[in-house]
C-alpha cells in the first residue's frame, strides 16, 4: 500500500485497548469506510493492538501517517475532561497524547473535526488554552453533552459548538455479529443460573469506605440470591487494578460467579446483550448496555458518567460512589434486575442527536473532497 493512497487520520484516546475507546474509533472507521470510496484510514499513534481492535486500518502509523492525510478527525470519547485524580498530571498528558496531532494538521493547513467528545473540568490552565485552541481551529466541533459544551464555552471557545451525544449510542442488538453472540451465550452457559448479572468493577487509585460498601453489597445480594449467576466482566486485557479488584470481588462471592477476561469490543457488547442487568462503575459498559436495550445501574467514580444518565432521563440509575449509604447498591440492583421497559431507556432525541456524529463527520469529508457515497447514510 502506498503511502501516497493514505487519505484519513481518525484519533481518540487510542493509547491502549480500552473497550470504550476502541469502540469508538472501530464506530468511527466504519463509517468513513461507508461513506468514502476510496477511503484509508490511519491511526497514527495507535499500537498494533488497538489497530488489530478496530480492524480494516492501515499499517502505517507515527508522524509520516499522519503528514500524507487529507484531513484529520477527533473521534468521540471524553479525553477533553481531566480524570478524577491527578488533574495537573493529567492534564500534561492530555496535551502530549491530543494536542500533536491538531497542531500539525493546524501547520499544514490540513482540516480537521472534532465530533462527539466529552470536555471539561480541566484543572490544568495551560492544558485548558491548549483546548481551546484545538476547539477554535476546527472545522467541525461537536461535544457530547450539554456539559462538555458548557465548558468550553466557560474556557473561551469562540468556534460554534454542536451538541450531539455518544457515537456509542448508535448501536443496537443487530450491530452485534452473530458468532459473538453465539460465543457469548456458550460462556454465560457455563453458569446454570437463569437470572444473568453482569457485574463490570474497575479499581479506583485509593480505595476507601465506598468502596468497601460495594463489594460488601455485592456479595449479600449474591448470598441472598442464589438464582443470580453473576459474571464479573473485564474491560481492558491489561489493566492491573481493574484485574486486581475482580479477582479479590470473585473470590468473596458463592459458587455462582465467574470472571468472563476480555478478548475484545465485540465480544463484551456480546455479553453486555444478553445479560438481564449491568452494574457497573464505568462510562461505555454503561452507555453500551442502554443501547442494546439491556437494563443498567451505575456507581461511578467519574463524575462524567452521570452526565450520561441525566442526558437519558435516567438519573434515578446512577448513583456517583461518593453518595452511596449502606443498602443502595443492593436496592439498586434487586430495583433494575426485572426491569422489562429497556427497550425504550434511551429517548429517540438522543439516539437521534447520536446520529448526528454520523452525519457531521459525513457533512465534513463531502466538504473537503472525499468520495462520499450519498446513498450510504448507514
Amino acid at each position: 500500500m502506498s503511502l501516497e493512497s493514505l487519505k484519513i487520520a481518525l484519533h481518540g484516546s487510542y493509547f491502549s485497548a480500552n473497550f470504550g475507546d476502541v469502540l469508538l474509533l472501530s464506530i468511527f472507521n466504519k463509517w468513513v469506510r461507508n461513506f468514502c470510496s476510496p477511503s484509508e484510514v490511519v491511526l497514527p499513534f495507535a499500537s498494533p493492538e488497538v489497530r488489530h481492535h478496530v480492524g480494516e486500518v492501515a499499517g502505517e502509523s507515527g508522524f509520516r501517517s499522519l503528514l500524507r492525510t487529507t484531513s484529520l478527525i477527533y473521534t468521540g470519547g471524553g479525553y477533553f475532561g481531566e480524570d478524577s485524580v491527578r488533574q495537573i498530571r493529567w492534564g500534561f498528558g492530555a496535551i502530549a497524547r491530543h494536542a500533536p496531532v491538531g497542531l500539525i494538521a493546524k501547520s499544514l493547513k490540513k482540516p480537521y473535526a472534532i465530533i462527539g467528545v466529552g470536555a471539561g473540568p480541566i484543572t490544568n490552565k495551560f492544558t485548558r488554552r491548549i483546548v481551546v485552541e484545538l476547539c477554535n481551529n476546527a472545522d467541525t466541533l461537536a461535544v457530547r453533552d450539554n456539559e462538555s459544551r458548557d465548558y468550553l464555552l466557560e474556557y473561551g471557545v469562540k468556534k460554534g459548538i454542536k451538541v450531539t451525544a455518544d457515537a456509542a449510542l448508535t448501536l443496537s442488538r443487530s450491530n452485534i455479529p452473530q458468532s459473538k453472540v453465539e460465543q457469548a451465550k456458550l460462556i454465560l452457559s457455563r453458569l446454570p443460573q437463569e437470572l444473568k448479572l453482569g457485574i463490570h468493577v474497575s479499581q479506583p487509585s485509593t480505595k476507601g469506605e465506598k468502596w468497601r460498601l460495594l463489594f460488601e453489597e455485592i456479595k449479600e445480594f449474591a448470598y441472598k440470591n442464589p438464582n443470580v449467576g453473576l459474571f464479573l466482566l473485564i474491560d481492558h486485557d491489561r489493566a492491573v487494578g481493574q484485574h486486581m479488584a475482580t479477582v479479590e470481588l470473585n473470590e468473596a462471592l458463592p459458587k455462582q460467579s465467574m470472571i468472563v477476561p476480555y478478548e475484545d469490543h465485540q465480544l463484551l457488547t456480546a455479553l453486555i446483550s444478553e445479560m438481564d442487568l449491568v452494574a457497573t462503575n464505568k462510562l461505555h459498559v454503561g452507555i453500551v448496555s442502554a443501547a442494546v436495550g439491556t437494563s443498567v445501574v451505575s456507581f461511578p467514580f467519574h463524575n462524567k458518567t452521570l452526565r450520561f444518565y441525566k442526558q437519558i432521563e435516567a438519573e434515578q440509575r446512577c448513583i456517583p460512589l461518593k453518595f452511596v449509604e449502606r443498602g443502595d447498591i443492593k436496592r439498586q440492583i434487586e430495583r433494575y434486575l426485572l426491569n422489562d421497559d429497556t427497550n425504550s431507556l434511551v429517548p429517540g432525541i438522543v439516539r437521534n442527536l447520536a446520529e448526528n456524529n454520523r452525519q457531521l463527520l459525513r457533512d465534513f469529508l463531502k466538504k473537503h473532497g472525499h468520495e462520499c457515497d450519498l446513498r450510504n447514510t448507514k
